[in-house]
């Protein structure tokens, strides 16, 4: 990034720091919301979206749902498939879990070149033709995606480490809680092996760098156990782009057993206590993470406003609670199971043909219809005859 291009995103973020609103609306399950984002987003009322839902299966059914609704220009964050040589893909995810994706981008690079190289020489294997296909998709697709002008699907994780291109261009709506489950994290780690990734860290860093990373260093090692103790935090704005790159190709390299080192700088209280079983020293980690300051509308059935509004203490919220649904008559709710989709799809027969899988025809659903014949069966879009009740009829 040139240094004008630099100046030019700090006074973005400046101006959207001073005017950016975030808009939470609670809105009860079944009220809609992916008909009324794929409405929007065909209206260009709001015009480029990133929609982040959970998970990545999640997300590539919203991205289905709203391709099928008719929605154009959008495209969903890539995720890379799992690679024949087990070398390679054990590799690469360590270098993700450790959060070096730098390197986990050059290393895939490397990889890529090495084998379109060796195709020139000599014939691929099956195998080394399929990873040479899926690592090249991979670095293309995502590549193309930091710099889409249209819509884009992807996940509450990926939605906090956006590119700054998209950052300027895009709203971003996110679907479902992302506070509770992405924003905080609250993961248990050894002691020695956060020393360690401390020790590693200050091998590269330097000056007021390297002073405020040991200080937190020592606020961890010195903290008393079995109490809850803030820690400094390590904003990664202290980190020029050289030293960060320093950083991960050292943390990368290490024979050490370590951490996250992006997660353990974004940590900001801690709970020490000893382990009997283990006999080992263990922190529990309060880790904060935020969505980027843009646009932000984010809707759910289960948020806690009062939460929200603490954790995004300096930002101007708006909060909306749309009007429950009012019953009339009698539901009767069979709680055997979940009836998650997942729980449905799992009851599929596995001898199912394929016109009834196209049909979404699931078995378990149909013991409900015999269970309690002569009812309106509300379940999800899908299963639903035209005109029928549903969680997604609005």
């Amino acid at each position: 990034m040139s240094k004008s291009e630099k100046e030019k995103y700090k006074d973005y973020l400046r101006q959207q720091r001073e005017t950016s609103k975030m808009k939470l609306i609670k809105s009860q399950t079944g009220s809609g919301k992916t008909e009324n984002i794929g409405k929007l987003l065909k209206s260009l009322v709001l015009g480029s979206c990133i929609i982040a839902v959970p998970t990545n299966d999640l997300k590539k059914e919203e991205f289905k749902r709203l391709k099928d609704m008719g929605v154009k220009d959008i495209k969903m964050t890539p995720e890379l498939a799992k690679l024949k040589d087990s070398n390679m893909e054990e590799t690469q995810k360590y270098y993700r879990d450790i959060g070096v994706w730098k390197k986990r981008k050059s290393y895939l690079q490397e990889q890529r070149d090495r084998l379109q190289q060796k195709k020139i020489t000599t014939d691929l294997t099956d195998d080394e033709k399929e990873d040479l296909y899926n690592i090249d998709h991979y670095l293309t697709e995502n590549e193309e995606i930091n710099h889409y002008f249209g819509h884009i699907v992807t996940t509450h994780e990926r939605a906090l480490n956006l590119h700054y291109e998209l950052v300027t261009t895009h709203s971003l709506i996110i679907d479902e809680d992302i506070l509770t489950k992405t924003c905080i994290k609250t993961p248990t780690l050894k002691l020695r092996y956060i020393e360690n990734t401390f020790d590693v860290a200050s091998e590269v860093l330097n000056g007021k760098s390297k002073e405020r990373l040991m200080q937190k260093l020592e606020k961890i090692q010195n903290a008393p156990l079995d109490m809850i103790i803030p820690v400094p935090l390590f904003d990664i704005v202290y980190l020029t782009a050289k030293q960060r790159e320093e950083l991960e190709e050292n943390i990368a390299e290490t024979d050490k057993y370590i951490y996250n080192i992006y997660d353990l700088m974004q940590c900001n209280a801690i709970y020490k206590y000893k382990d009997p079983k283990e006999n080992e020293i263990k922190v529990q980690c309060l880790i904060c993470k935020r969505p980027p300051k843009m646009h932000t509308t984010i809707l759910s059935a289960t948020f806690d406003e009062k939460i929200y509004r603490k954790f995004f203490w300096e930002d101007d919220i708006e909060f909306v609670e749309l009007p429950k649904a009012k019953y009339k008559g009698k539901i009767i709710q069979d709680c055997t199971i979940t009836y998650s989709r997942k729980s449905l799809a799992k009851g599929k027969d596995k001898d199912e043909t394929e016109e009834n899988y196209k049909n979404a025809v699931s078995p378990i659903l149909d013991v409900i219809r015999e269970k309690h014949k002569g009812l309106p069966l509300i379940t999800f879009k899908k299963y639903c005859k035209k005109r029928r009740i549903s969680f997604w009829s609005y």
